[in-house]
Parts: C-alpha cells; sequence; structure tokens
C-alpha cells in the first residue's frame, strides 16, 4: 500500500516518467546499437543467399555502392571522397559522438540552471507576499493609532470599556 501512493507534488510523476523511460531506452538503445554493429562489420553473410552473398562483411556493401556511383555519375565524386573520410574514418565518428555529448551535456546543464533560477524566482514571489502582507498590516496599525478619536468612537469605546 505504501508504494501506490501517488505523490505530492504532481510535477514528480512526470520527472519519474522521464528517468525510467531514459533508464529503459539507452540501454536499449546501447544493446541494439551494438548488435546491428557486430552483425555489419564481423559476421560473414551467407555464400548461398541473400543480399550480401558475394562479400565479406555486410559494411563492405556500402563502400561498393560509392565506387559503383562515383564510376557511374561522376559529378558526384565528391560523395565517394565524404564517404571515405568521413564514414569510413573512426576519428570523425568519435569526434561527432563527443560534440554530440557534449551539446547534451550543455543542454542540461541549461536545464538545470533555469530549473535552479525558476525555483529561486518562487521563492521570491512567496517572500515578496509576505512581505506586502506584514507591511499592510504595519500600515494598518499605524493608521489605526494615528486615526484621531472622533465622539462617535469615544462613546462606542467608553461603552465597551464599561461592558468589559
Amino acid at each position: 500500500m505504501m508504494n501506490c501512493q501517488s505523490p505530492r507534488k504532481p510535477y514528480r510523476a512526470s520527472q519519474m516518467s522521464t528517468i525510467f523511460i531514459t533508464l529503459l531506452c539507452c540501454p536499449s538503445f546501447l544493446g541494439a546499437a551494438v548488435c546491428v554493429s557486430y552483425t555489419m562489420w564481423s559476421i560473414r553473410p551467407s555464400e548461398s543467399c541473400g543480399p550480401f552473398r558475394s562479400l565479406s562483411t555486410m559494411f563492405q556493401s556500402g563502400k561498393l555502392w560509392v565506387k559503383e556511383l562515383e564510376t557511374h555519375n561522376p559529378n558526384l565524386a565528391w560523395l565517394a571522397y565524404a564517404h571515405s573520410y568521413i564514414v569510413e574514418n573512426p576519428l570523425f565518428l568519435f569526434l561527432g559522438a563527443g560534440i554530440f555529448l557534449i551539446v547534451i551535456y550543455f543542454n542540461t546543464q541549461v536545464v538545470d540552471g533555469q530549473r535552479k533560477i525558476i525555483s529561486l524566482l518562487q521563492e521570491q514571489i512567496e517572500n515578496e507576499g509576505e512581505d506586502k502582507k506584514f507591511l499592510i498590516t504595519r500600515l494598518q496599525a499605524i493608521h489605526q493609532q494615528k486615526r484621531p478619536l472622533s465622539p462617535h468612537r469615544l462613546t462606542s469605546q467608553a461603552s465597551q470599556d464599561s461592558n468589559g
């Protein structure tokens, strides 16, 4: 029964679902990416059937496609150049992944900073509301003290004093 209680603040439920989805999707994506990468670069395809039967790895199909594209259409020679230096170069992939991770890190830092600023601003709004209430009560008290006693108030105060 204790585990099924809803959270006191409603944002916690959405925050927990985001954390759950992150913890669920990241390992699943990494596992799938590792399996596909291993299959493409390491496992030898079947020699009797399939689209990769004459190749030693599935990754070679991309290389053959770029070579064929270059020979049939010389205007796209830049694509073969880009493929050989960008896609096949692990340094570029590591740099791209590093830049991507740095952008994600900075984005999370900005979001965390904005959350802190929002909480500080909400606290400041609450404090200003309390300050206004305090000042209004002080002003009312000062106004009550400075207000001259009218004859009507004197008689009503005297009757209250004699009753009380």
